[in-house]
């Protein structure tokens, strides 16, 4: 049996004022992701990333900011370890736990679904570990996802 390839690394990206936040975050992430191993379907859960930072992004500009991106400030935050990955996404809108709203709902049952309000639920659904924290006067909804074991 070889060796576990230890890594380590992060990559931070700050968005203010008038971008396009959800492109830049997606194509930035996307090359982050590239680079880090999955085990089964690693372009599946690639995918799944980039849409529970995309459906976190947009309720941060949709109701934190409401709609004003000229005033926001968000951070994407990337932390590749060992075994997993964290993504945290760090505003300064007014304070809002997204994990404490809405029951959990079943995803499978389309006939039953009423519109709307359903980003938390995605991130929940795709992610291994979804949190929140506030520090220093800012929100940080914090994404983990398992890493494959890379031996060398």
């Amino acid at each position: 049996m070889g060796e576990v390839l230890n890594m380590t690394s992060e990559v931070r990206l700050n968005m203010r004022g008038e971008l396009d936040h959800l492109q830049l975050s997606w194509q930035m992430l996307e090359n982050v992701l590239e680079t880090l191993p999955f085990s089964g379907d690693a372009t599946q859960e690639r995918y799944n990333i980039l849409l529970a930072v995309q459906e976190a992004l947009t309720n941060v500009l949709r109701h934190g900011y409401g709609g004003d991106e000229a005033s926001s400030n968000v951070e994407l935050r990337i932390q590749a370890l060992d075994d997993h990955v964290t993504l945290e996404l760090w505003d300064d809108a007014p304070a809002f736990d997204p994990t404490q709203q809405g029951a959990r709902r079943n995803l499978d049952d389309a006939e039953q679904l009423p519109e709307g309000g359903y980003g938390i639920e995605i991130i929940r659904e795709v992610m291994d570990s979804v949190g929140y924290q506030r520090r220093d006067n800012h929100n940080v909804l914090i994404l983990e996802k398992q890493l494959a074991t890379v031996e060398v």
